[in-house]
């Protein structure tokens, strides 16, 4: 037996059954065991004669910790392992918030609802907010020390980003047909922002920048400064990339235009393009101020990379496929070319596009995941490899070859299959790499798995989303020298 589970005597009651085999509960009418899968069980809910529930811990089978209620929710917060709060529900189908050290007591009033599930929140342990819904169908937000009084206005819908994060003080509202606006917490009833059709919490509501973007009536695109709402620092475009200067990354931002082109632009000079227009543009690196090199896609479907400085001739030839990686990313001098059926992969240094300073063939199936000056990754059928650096002088040694056929969550169970998220791997490698992690991330359509590695291919760590590893990352990175693993993970190694 690897998990918890219930069993039934003949008398019809439950009870909790550990991996172990020993009877961990009482004897109930019904039992809730949320996520048994994880093995981590804390708290459970029992149901009485009554049909009331109550909280437990198995450290303590017989003392409730909560009051006997007619509903508690298991979906969020306590049973998730994401705060110390959980949602009740009375007899008039009213919700509030208790904590699980005082539960005679709600922190919040009783409301129509808590809008919890698909927010940031108390609930998920991400901040001191949480949005409340009256019976109008109106909601605000609360603070948990003031339950009382709202420090929002009541509004048809209030974003999910910002102030509900504490990323800033900032939160997009939607009234009516006046459209969203952006106010600040500190007063409720004049928005900083004008109302538009639609406004990406990108930059000012994230705490990235004072820049946003805001969409008219006609999904048309701007970008404004908070300090004036009236007029936009850029022009109006069919679209634009929030990456860059509305991040607080660079000067640049890519824009599209009404013939579905793109071009980059400079916060300098709004109304001139700095490059031609393109099918497609890529800058990562360029718009994050990793890189002066940008990969643009012409009307042939070919490929080619070019300097900021000179926009009309590309320092690479036009090739079928040019990987986003090394060059464009910023992390290494060098760039690689995949052949149209991926059959081999072929890298070159930046000032020479004439020949290739190394290929690589037959048993590659996939590009390559990342790509800098110290290492070059890519995936076989069945390994990742780690090379050594790829520069002009030195050679290729041997690798080191993480197995990706004993990944323990390859096959979940019957429904859930795993594939490796190529995508959000190389994302995550590029970010990390540099402190020694090197994350694999393993996905279905519902959830993602990730894999922590070391630099000499040995998995050290495991974990349920992608979220919990990078909470896990930024604990440890100013501190890898000491051992304080307190964070969200399902197992160490």
């Amino acid at each position: 037996m690897s998990m918890y589970e219930i069993i039934r005597n003949e008398q019809g009651k439950v009870a909790i059954i550990s991996p172990t085999g020993e009877i961990v509960s009482q004897w109930w009418y019904k039992i809730n065991i949320p996520n048994p899968r994880k093995g981590n069980l804390q708290y459970y809910l029992a149901q009485n004669q009554d049909g009331k529930w109550a909280i437990f811990h198995l450290n303590d089978p017989f003392k409730p910790l909560s009051q006997w209620l007619d509903q508690i929710d298991t979906s969020i917060g306590l049973f998730q392992g994401e705060s110390q709060y959980y949602i009740a529900k009375d007899q008039q189908r009213r919700k509030a918030i208790f904590h699980i050290d005082n539960p005679n007591q709600p922190i919040s009033q009783w409301w129509n609802n808590i809008e919890c599930i698909f927010l940031p929140s108390l609930l998920k342990g991400q901040s001191g907010y949480y949005v409340a819904i009256n019976s109008s169908n109106q909601k605000a937000l609360f603070h948990k020390d003031n339950p009382n009084t709202p420090i929002s206005s009541w509004w048809d819908w209030i974003e999910q980003y910002g102030l509900l994060e504490e990323k800033s003080d900032y939160y997009i509202a939607r009234y009516k047909k006046q459209g969203r606006a952006i106010f600040h917490k500190d007063d409720p009833n004049t928005p900083i922002s004008n109302w538009w059709n639609s406004i990406y919490p990108s930059g000012l509501v994230r705490g990235e920048s004072p820049y946003y973007i805001a969409e008219d009536e006609n999904d048309q695109r701007a970008i404004f400064h908070k300090d004036d709402p009236d007029k936009p620092v850029s022009q109006w475009w069919d679209w634009i990339e929030n990456d860059g200067l509305v991040k607080g990354e660079s000067e640049y931002y890519i824009v599209r235009n009404q013939h579905k082109a793109y071009s980059i632009i400079h916060i300098s000079n709004p109304d001139e393009p700095i490059t031609q227009w393109w099918k497609s543009i890529s800058a990562y690196g360029l718009v994050k101020g990793q890189s002066r090199y940008y990969k643009v896609e012409n009307n042939q479907g070919k490929e080619a990379i070019f300097h900021i400085d000179n926009p009309y001739e590309p320092i690479s030839k036009w090739h079928d496929h040019i990987p986003l990686l090394g060059l464009v990313h910023g992390t290494s001098e060098c760039y690689a070319v995949t052949e149209p059926d991926r059959s081999a992969i072929y890298i070159y240094h930046f000032s020479d596009n004439s020949q290739p300073i190394y290929v690589l063939r037959d048993s590659y199936d996939k590009t390559p995941l990342y790509l800098d000056s110290n290492f070059a990754i890519y995936l076989t059928h069945q390994h990742l490899m780690l090379y050594d650096a790829l520069t002009m002088t030195d050679n290729i040694i041997s690798p080191v070859s993480v197995n990706m056929s004993a990944f323990p969550y390859r096959t979940y169970d019957n429904e859930h299959s795993y594939e490796l998220n190529l995508e959000v791997t190389s994302r995550l490698i590029s970010q990390y790499i540099n402190h020694n992690f090197l994350p694999i991330v393993f996905s279905t359509t519902r959830d993602n798995y990730c894999f922590l590695y070391t630099m000499d291919g040995q998995c050290i760590g495991e974990f349920d989303s992608i979220a919990s590893f990078q909470n896990y990352i930024q604990q440890q990175v100013p501190k890898k020298q000491n051992n304080d693993l307190s964070c969200d993970i399902i197992r160490l190694y």
